[in-house]
């Protein structure tokens, strides 16, 4: 035993294995033999293990199983099982203004397989670019805004050099115009200046104007930096950023971004920002409704986020501009201004943290932290920087669907991969991703799923058809069946023509529903035992039977064999009325059977020489009687005739005495040897004839019988001798006769014994009574004490007798 010791761990895990295999195939073949999975379909639908078995024949019907099932029971020809199918729809190779190959991918898939297709992306210094400027325009950013305006020209080139097709716009914002976000007294001092800069000229505060739509012509460009960027005043260290971030995005025709452009938002400050729950301070409570509000300002010749949604509307939440951002695809930067100074005081209530926070929470990767210097006159280099971060980094935009899981993995091109991209790719470099999109469950829809899989920095996608409906080799194979009755069939499953129905067609007429019992239910209450492919008859469990299952075959009378109405030769169960036996006509005889079971068989009455009823042609059927119970039948003879069959006396004799050399050689000899002699084990229509005697019992003697043919049948006598006393019995009773006379004898022993005794005592007592003496003097007592006298004693005295 000890030589299997090492291989007992193998044995436990082995046989854990198989356990756990199948549990899976039980599992997996609940799920294929859904009643739902009716048809090729539905079935490979239902489960990467779900297989169809469209083979036909009279032990196996077409239907849903697990692969594992089918691969033992169906001919492998005849196994449906789709593999996945992966086809490209439109597919242009990658160039200056094609930054994704392919475009439209269509697949096949069940639940539970997966698909893997290669995509290839590519960055372009071509590329078409929107840069859209949003500053702040609160007094205390007057040297960033003089660097902007003298860098105007600068910039432009520069865009110029990183997109030979670009576009810029211009926006501002200040604050929300109610108190406390500005100053509830006259904003501008009355010479027209800021209360925070007495040497320029102060505006009226607004939340956002979009003063430049995108252009790529330079000149309008510059004279908006020249003429529009004029200065307000707040209250407060926070600005409705997020104000202008929301409308920016929203209003993308004002603005005028493009479909086609890789969207750059560039947004400079030197405060941070308002966010949802803020306007309370203010009585703005309303939450954002994430509409574009941006009206047309004549007085200043802009797009303005006019009081009246501003100052209604509070500022939109993180998760809505993360929303936002994400649907349009705008790469943000947030220009951080007058870091250098490294104030990070609660006065100036500045911290270049609280921005990279905000960019975090949004999780938007596209969206970055820059810090400009003093007066931002680095803005150009950040510009720069910034936009290859962007440009370089390839990050798809994965869409959340029911039932879908989409994974994107870098395998060539790629130095820095991310979980579904790449970033810090080089310009003009190429990046191929592998997509596998798999169903982790049956989807509800038989419609087409489309998937966009964007990369909202590139602004294209590749838009991904999923068809979820997995179509069977066989169903464009139909063809004429026999087993469908000359009708087509269709993965091994019979399609009928409009006057026939059922599994195999076999069913024709009108009818559209089940009988109804006497209850009012369809089939008596039994249902499931009726459906169209039974052509609407009830299909009645056991013991129950009729058009409705409305009988029960067990309130039927049974024999005593067990059988109901003594099986379907002598009669049948009927429900006519009552339930009760219906009995048929004896073969023989031509009589029904009789008795409640029709166990009462009338042909015994019928004579097998003559085919005769009771040996009478005429009114034989009348002399046959069935009663008694349990039932039987036998002819009533008349008296010229003897019984079983009523045959003459004179025949029966002859039959007898033909017949009596025959039993008595069979009475004491093997019937094999006695010659010429037809013996039978027992007939019901046998006459007596009488009976062989070979001893003074009758414990070895035979009464014999002869039918119509002269065959004996020995019947062995069951009367017996008297055997007389038994010895033992005797010899007991004598024994016990014997100890009985002589307990008798002791007892009137006794008896006399103390009788004589009474009579002696009575003797005593009356010869005491008549005695002389004293009643207490006893003649014959003599005293105890006696007196003696000595002779030679003399008296004297011892004081004087010396």
């Amino acid at each position: 035993m000890d030589r299997w010791r090492p291989h007992r761990g193998v044995i436990l895990h082995t046989v854990l294995f198989v356990g756990l295999l199948m549990m899976k195939v039980g599992r997996t073949s609940s799920l294929c033999n859904d009643t739902t999975n009716d048809n090729c379909a539905t079935c490979v639908s239902s489960g990467v293990n779900c297989v169809w078995c469209s083979q036909r024949t009279a032990n196996i019907k077409p239907s849903c199983m697990d692969r594992a099932v089918a691969n033992v029971l169906c001919n492998l020809s005849y196994v449906e099982d789709p593999p996945v199918v992966v086809e490209v729809l439109a597919k242009e190779n990658l160039s200056e203004s094609v930054l994704i190959s392919p475009q439209s991918v269509y697949l096949n898939l069940r639940s539970g397989q997966q698909a893997v297709f290669n995509v290839s992306v590519r960055t372009s210094r071509t590329y078409p670019l929107d840069f859209y400027f949003m500053m702040d325009l609160t007094g205390s950013l007057q040297y960033d805004v003089d660097t902007v305006r003298s860098s105007g020209i600068a910039i432009a080139n520069l865009l110029k050099n990183i997109s030979q097709n670009y576009k810029v716009g211009f926006g501002s914002f200040v604050d929300k115009p109610v108190p406390p976000f500005v100053a509830n007294i006259p904003y501008r001092l009355p010479n027209g200046k800021c209360y925070n800069d007495n040497e320029n000229s102060c505006i009226e505060p607004y939340a956002y104007r979009h003063i430049l739509q995108m252009t790529n012509v330079t000149e309008e460009f510059l004279n908006v930096l020249d003429t529009k960027l004029n200065l307000s005043s707040a209250a407060e260290n926070q600005q409705s950023g997020t104000d202008a971030l929301a409308q920016a995005i929203l209003c993308k025709s004002i603005v005028g971004w493009r479909e086609e452009a890789f969207r750059m938002l560039m947004l400079i400050s030197d405060n941070a920002v308002h966010f949802a729950g803020d306007g309370k301070v203010g009585g703005v409570v309303v939450p954002f409704d994430g509409q574009c509000h941006l009206e047309w300002n004549n007085a200043t010749e802009t797009y303005d986020y006019l009081p009246k949604y501003s100052t209604f509307y509070d500022w939109p939440s993180v998760a809505q501009l993360k929303s936002l951002i994400a649907d349009i695809g705008v790469s943000v930067i947030f220009g951080i201004a007058g870091a250098d100074t490294n104030n990070t005081s609660l006065g100036n209530f500045f911290f270049p943290d609280v921005y990279k926070a905000f960019a975090k929470v949004m999780d938007i990767p596209e969206s970055s932290v820059a810090i400009l210097s003093k007066n931002s006159t680095n803005i150009l280099q950040v510009i720069n920087d910034q936009y290859l971060k962007a440009i370089g980094l390839i990050k798809f935009s994965i869409p959340e669907v029911n039932g879908v899981k989409i994974t994107v993995d870098p395998i060539l091109g790629c130095n820095s991969p991310l979980p579904t991209g790449c970033k810090d790719v080089s310009l003009e470099k190429e990046v191929v991703f592998r997509v596998t999109v798999g169903l982790t469950h049956s989807l509800p829809t038989t419609q087409d799923i489309t998937i966009p899989l964007r990369i909202p920095a590139l602004a294209q996608q590749i838009t991904i058809n999923i068809n979820p409906n997995v179509r069977c080799a066989c169903e464009s194979k139909p063809e004429a069946s026999l087993l469908c009755n000359n009708q087509t069939q269709v993965c091994g499953l019979c399609q009928c023509n409009a006057s026939r129905y059922g599994l195999s067609c076999q069913c024709s007429g009108q009818q559209t529903e089940c009988p109804h019992g006497v209850s009012g239910k369809d089939c008596s209450g039994f249902p499931d035992s009726c459906s169209r492919e039974s052509c609407y008859k009830c299909q009645c469990p056991d013991n129950y039977f009729g058009d409705a299952c409305e009988c029960d075959r067990t309130k039927c009378l049974i024999s005593s064999l067990g059988i109901i109405c003594s099986g379907e030769s002598n009669g049948v169960c009927s429900c006519s009325g009552n339930v009760a036996c219906s009995c048929k006509r004896a073969p023989l005889s031509n009589i029904t059977y009789m008795g409640p079971a029709c166990n009462c068989d009338p042909d015994v009455c019928v004579n097998r020489e003559t085919n005769f009823t009771c040996s009478d042609s005429s009114i034989g059927s009348t002399l046959c009687r069935c009663t008694g119970s349990p039932c039987s039948c036998s002819c009533s003879c008349p008296s010229n005739t003897v019984a079983p069959l009523c045959e003459p006396q004179e025949r029966v004799n002859t039959r007898c005495n033909d017949a009596k050399l025959c039993a008595e050689c069979g009475s004491t000899k093997a019937q094999s040897d006695c010659k010429g002699c037809v013996f039978i084990s027992n007939d019901n229509q046998a006459y007596e004839c009488g009976l062989i005697v070979s001893g003074t019992c009758t414990t070895d003697s035979y009464r014999y019988y002869v039918d119509t043919q002269n065959r004996v049948y020995l019947k062995r006598n069951t009367v017996t001798c008297d055997p007389g006393p038994d010895p033992i019995i005797i010899a007991f009773s004598v024994l016990g006769a014997i100890i009985a006379l002589g307990l008798i004898f002791l007892i009137i022993a006794k008896i006399i014994l103390i009788c004589l005794d009474q009579v002696e005592f009575k003797k005593f007592t009356s010869q005491l009574e008549g005695a002389d003496w004293a009643p207490r003097s006893n003649p014959l007592y003599m005293s105890p004490e006696q007196n003696y006298t000595n002779v030679l004693y003399r008296k004297r005295s011892y004081r004087g007798s010396k």
